[in-house]
């Protein structure tokens, strides 16, 4: 599955599936910082990003990004997340894909 991005791959998560939806967390290297980012992918088509460290959610900053890891991150047409914000605050998120 290619990521939409030309980002250096380190390790990419469990994926969660649900009828044909991949939602999946990847550790990328790109331009030499490390980065998460959620992808998602619809019937085998290309993998696209939902969110990433570094984008700011409610006005904070995103340090971390961790899905479930039993598999259940999405159902149907939606994903859940927990994003830690550079305060240290962690906060649950339900996004439409």
């Amino acid at each position: 599955m290619p990521l939409a991005n030309e980002a250096a791959t380190q390790s990419i998560a469990t994926p969660s599936i649900s009828q044909k939806k991949v939602l999946f967390l990847a550790n990328e290297q790109i331009g030499g910082v490390m980065k998460q980012t959620i992808y998602t992918s619809n019937n085998g088509g290309p993998s696209i990003p939902v969110i990433s460290t570094g984008d700011q959610l409610e006005g904070r900053s995103i340090t971390s990004l961790s899905l479930s890891n039993n598999g259940r991150a999405i159902s149907d047409n939606s994903a859940v997340f927990v994003a830690t914000f550079d305060n240290s605050q962690e906060a649950l998120f339900r996004v439409d894909l």
